[in-house]
């Protein structure tokens, strides 16, 4: 019988996922075991495997699209299996027409879903519900969930959005006006122009007002994907959406940054001593992972009612994967050996490059390392990871020439440089950090 191919449940907290390239296209022969399709979710892009062999059929969400976890987006034919004459699983359909009217006790609907006062309960919602709530401007305390204990899911917002669509009025004289939502309708009336949609947005909860016909409106925004005379819009989705998102937040922090050079000449000649020759990310790992326990202030995270001092190292490795930032995480790095270490990080990468790694394995890091030197940059500075109170930012290694009794000798000096929270520690523990690591990596048998 037919196999179906699901979007699948990768994260606890994952309601849906983003179909992001399909590596068969319909009617092909795929093998049990090769990769089928990649998602996209907000932490990382995955390959998903084909749960059969056979004929690869039913294609319902293409390229691009979004669908919740556990949604049939194709089947699998077995051989000699012919397609039988049932309902195909329907993609994400737009919102239906308003209609003319709506009835008074749909009206009354409305207005529980409309926010009018704010209270102290905090809902159960995911934060992808959450946002769109806020967007939209709805109260999640008078919404439904269908989720685990009542928990708010995209699609419950939705289908709170389709209930404000029915229940506006249509305007009267032109079936192409724009209407404006809640907030623009009360405060932006003298404005004459009208926020740019996406052509895939999701219509916001709507009244009538008197704003002016798209044929009047100026030039908004390309579509999603739109190629123009000038450019083309690329949409934020997935791990770009989510990187903006963060780094916004960590441009809002107070920090500070320090540098210092360090001579690597003694942990190069450790490397070539060693067989498995580890990386230099991977000799700092193991330096910063030993020393960071003795300046906790370092390793910790500000919060609204405190400073969260952190007993274990989580590492977070900053490495591109496919054009895509991602922050695979070495749990308990303090407790680890060099070889460990870089056995560890070579995996991380291995996987990463085949878009293997979990979204469980790009979370909940403490402290993170981010190395460009590869890129033949000499030193940048690095941007927090919150909730993170630091980062260290690493350049490459650079021959420099030194005077030593009389005589010039050329040494490998790498910079490194650390943000720190102001919030969270000082520039004298931040200093003292420094110096440690350079001590430590200017005489590594300290490492091993």
């Amino acid at each position: 019988m037919p196999v179906d191919v699901i979007m699948p449940k990768v994260d606890m907290v994952m309601d849906e996922g983003t179909v992001a390239h399909w590596h068969k296209a319909e009617g092909d022969q795929v093998k049990a075991g090769e990769p089928l399709f990649d998602i996209e979710t907000d932490k990382a892009t995955m390959e998903v495997e084909a749960p059969a062999s056979g004929t690869l059929v039913r294609v319902t969400a293409p390229d691009g699209m979004t669908v919740p976890v556990a949604t049939v987006i194709a089947m699998i034919l077995e051989k000699g299996e012919t397609l039988q004459a049932t309902a195909a699983p329907a993609p994400r359909q737009p919102l239906p027409e308003a209609p003319a009217s709506a009835p008074a006790s749909q009206l009354a609907e409305v207005d529980s879903i409309l926010v009018a006062t704010t209270g102290d309960s905090r809902p159960r919602a995911t934060p992808l519900a959450r946002r769109m709530a806020r967007e939209h401007g709805l109260d999640l305390a008078a919404l439904s969930g269908g989720g685990p204990q009542g928990r708010l899911r995209k699609q419950d917002v939705l289908q709170a959005i389709e209930t404000l669509r029915a229940a506006a009025p249509r305007p009267q004289n032109d079936s192409h006006a724009v209407v404006a939502p809640p907030a623009l309708a009360t405060s932006g009336a003298a404005n004459n122009s009208a926020p740019a949609q996406s052509a895939n947005a999701v219509p916001s909860p709507t009244v009538a007002a008197p704003v002016p016909a798209v044929s009047t409106l100026p030039n908004s925004a390309p579509s999603t994907g739109t190629e123009q005379a000038d450019g083309k819009l690329v949409p934020l989705t997935g791990i770009r959406k989510i990187i903006a998102q963060r780094l916004t937040v960590s441009a809002s922090i107070p920090q500070f940054v320090l540098s210092m050079d360090v001579d690597l000449s003694a942990a190069l000649q450790l490397r070539e001593r060693l067989s498995y020759r580890p990386s230099v990310t991977a000799i700092l790992a193991r330096v910063v992972a030993a020393v960071l326990p003795r300046h906790p202030s370092l390793n910790a995270s500000f919060r609204e009612d405190g400073i969260w001092l952190h007993t274990p190292v989580h590492l977070g490795i900053a490495m591109d994967s496919g054009g895509d930032l991602l922050v695979p995480v070495i749990r308990n790095a303090h407790q680890r050996t060099l070889s460990e270490i870089a056995t560890t990080l070579g995996d991380i990468r291995q996987r990463a490059e085949a878009k293997q790694l979990p979204p469980s394995e790009l979370q909940g890091s403490t402290f993170s390392i981010s190395n460009l030197g590869m890129f033949g940059i000499d030193q940048f500075t690095a941007l927090i990871n919150p909730p993170e109170a630091a980062i260290l930012a690493v350049g490459r290694t650079n021959q420099r020439p030194f005077e030593i009794n009389g005589s010039i000798v050329f040494k490998p000096i790498l910079t490194l440089t650390l943000s720190a929270d102001h919030r969270v520690t000082d520039g004298a523990t931040a200093a003292r950090f420094l110096q440690e690591v350079r001590t430590v990596l200017e005489e590594p048998l300290l490492l091993i």
